[in-house]
């Protein structure tokens, strides 16, 4: 039996035993169109099969009469083929079907199976993911160049080759992680991430792709690695370079702060990759309050390192705590945060707690606040007497610092349009149940673990509000400030804050057989009392008598029964209540 993965590999591209021919069918989309998509070209060479005599026996170019197209056909095995990808086994049964009805697939007594490919760079990536259901391993060359699996796993996508996909990814984290060799030396630790960033074009979304999104986790996880054993990444690269790479690993501050890895991944940076990262105009984020909290919970995370002192360029015997939060534009940040939260933290509770410096007098406050206002105003005069109101305060105050800064960074999150599904479980529904107040507050938990909403510099949550008797119920998000600011001596936030959402909350349908969500729109001034958003009300069942009945899955002796009664359409099976939030 041993000598049978050899026989199947020979196989490829060869005429023995061939029941069907592939034929790769490529329409160049155009040199500038497709050198745009990929920005790279590197790796089409590494992607020749490992045997070139077995692609000569029976694989053959043949134009076509198309102006810009090519065809290459090769000899193939449905046996090995089909077994090894359902998309090949859609293009068989098309094929059986034409070859019964006497259509093209029909000639020669060979079925054709056409494949369309976008360009013809991609004709070397076809082959070789065909190559990998006869050899089940990646060409030794392509298996080493970051660009070619990231073009093969694209192909092998396409073509359903599952094992090949496998194979790419595995190939990819080894890239990451780096050999023996690399790992001992501080010149190049970092190659393998260097590389993906250099072909990230190539890489599927994230958002969409969790594949992608497990590689990116990946890279911050060996990055954070390597800085501990290695050091200087910084040294190796120029600031905006740095802080480019490490803003495609970090997207936006509100996905940092809101994701429990990337967060973790994020605070154990040194402060020179931290400076980096905000210092990039490719570092997003939803509010300058986010970029804040990130500082400062960084600050926090890494007390003994806030107070050394900063190699940085036009910061001379600054400590890195005072560099890091000069990196924030706050006349950028909503109101509530310049007008309240900045005074909490750097008048009131610098002077009590030791790892915030005290930076922010009242005065310069005061003048932060005025340019804020003055700063989104498309008004020439007005413009003209903030440019005095900066040069009144040159010399006093830093005003060439980005807290002043009137640019905005990117606006970007990126959970923006993903549904974010949470669920208030049967634990808490029978708990805050048994409590004898007659209102209660049902919080909800997000189903992504490890996951919190934050936006605005403030933790989002969704929750309902539950009236026992009558019963009324309402469904809203409700904000608090993160533990972190607390810890700061913020003792609370005057003001109120929006966020642009949908909610929704499933039910089943009047006939009980489906469940369709129940949905609200919050836009971001939809402001709400205190901390809570706007309240929608919520329809629940009539349930007469007042007395206690079956309800759904209810303890009638306790009156839990007659208490879930009204959520009888929002119960799951479960007995659980679920919806999802939308950023919009």
């Amino acid at each position: 039996m041993a000598h049978q993965p050899s026989f199947k590999s020979s196989l490829f591209g060869d005429e023995r035993y061939s029941d069907c021919t592939v034929t790769l069918r490529v329409r160049e989309c155009g040199a500038d169109n497709y050198a745009k998509r990929l920005k790279t070209n590197a790796g089409s060479a590494a992607l020749a099969p490992a045997d070139a005599g077995s692609s000569s026996s029976g694989a053959a170019a043949s134009p076509t009469a198309d102006a810009g197209v090519q065809e290459e056909d090769l000899p193939a095995h449905l046996f090995l083929i089909c077994g090894g990808s359902p998309f090949f086994v859609d293009l068989a049964e098309q094929a059986l079907a034409e070859q019964a009805g006497g259509g093209a697939s029909s000639g020669g007594g060979k079925l054709q199976l056409r494949v369309l490919l976008d360009t013809a760079e991609d004709l070397p990536y076809a082959r070789a993911a065909l190559q990998y259901i006869y050899t089940g391993q990646l060409a030794a060359a392509t298996s080493r160049d970051v660009a070619a699996l990231l073009h093969l796993w694209r192909i092998a996508s396409h073509l359903q080759i599952d094992g090949c996909i496998a194979a790419c990814i595995a190939a990819l984290e080894t890239r990451i992680n780096g050999d023996a060799a690399a790992a001992v030396s501080p010149a190049s630790p970092y190659s393998g991430i260097m590389e993906l960033y250099s072909c990230r074009a190539l890489l599927p979304d994230p958002k969409s792709n969790p594949d992608a999104a497990s590689l990116l986790a990946a890279c911050r996880a060996e990055l954070t690695t390597r800085v501990s054993a290695n050091g200087g990444i910084a040294a190796a690269l120029r600031l905006d370079a740095l802080g480019e790479m490490l803003a495609w690993l970090f997207p936006d501050a509100p996905s940092v702060m809101s994701d429990w890895q990337m967060q973790r991944h994020a605070l154990v940076l040194p402060p020179q990759l931290l400076d980096a990262l905000l210092a990039s105009d490719a570092f997003a984020t939803d509010d300058e309050a986010s970029v804040l909290l990130l500082v400062v919970k960084w600050l926090y995370a890494n007390k003994t390192a806030t107070n050394m002192t900063a190699a940085v360029a036009g910061s001379v015997n600054s400590t890195w705590a005072e560099v890091l939060l000069h990196r924030v534009r706050l006349v950028q940040m909503h109101p509530m945060y310049l007008y309240d939260i900045l005074n909490q933290l750097f008048i009131c509770a610098a002077e009590e707690v030791s790892w915030l410096p005290y930076i922010l007098s009242r005065e310069e406050h005061v003048l932060l606040c005025q340019f804020a206002a003055d700063v989104t105003v498309n008004n020439s005069r007005r413009r003209r007497k903030l440019a005095d109101t900066v040069a009144a305060a040159w010399g006093r105050y830093n005003c060439k610092s980005p807290w002043y800064n009137p640019v905005p960074r990117a606006l970007a999150w990126h959970d923006t349009g993903i549904p974010l599904e949470w669920y208030i479980s049967q634990a808490v529904l029978r708990r805050e149940l048994a409590d004898q107040s007659n209102t209660i507050c049902l919080h909800a938990t997000f189903r992504r673990p490890g996951f919190c909403l934050v936006a605005g510099g403030m933790i989002w949550n969704p929750a309902l509000l539950f009236t026992k008797r009558p019963p009324f119920a309402r469904l809203m998000l409700y904000s608090e400030l993160p533990e972190v600011l607390e810890a700061a001596g913020v003792e609370d936030a005057t003001g109120v804050v929006g966020l642009a959402a949908r909610l929704t909350v499933h039910r089943r349908s009047t006939t009980g057989a489906e469940v369709e969500p129940l949905s609200f729109v919050l836009q971001k001034d939809d402001y709400g009392f205190r901390k809570m958003s706007r309240i929608f009300e919520l329809p629940l069942a009539q349930v007469g008598g007042g007395s206690d009945s079956d309800g759904d899955g209810g303890d009638t002796e306790t009156g839990e029964g007659s208490l879930l009664a009204p959520w009888a359409a929002y119960l799951q099976s479960n007995l659980t209540i679920s919806g999802t939030v939308t950023l919009l």
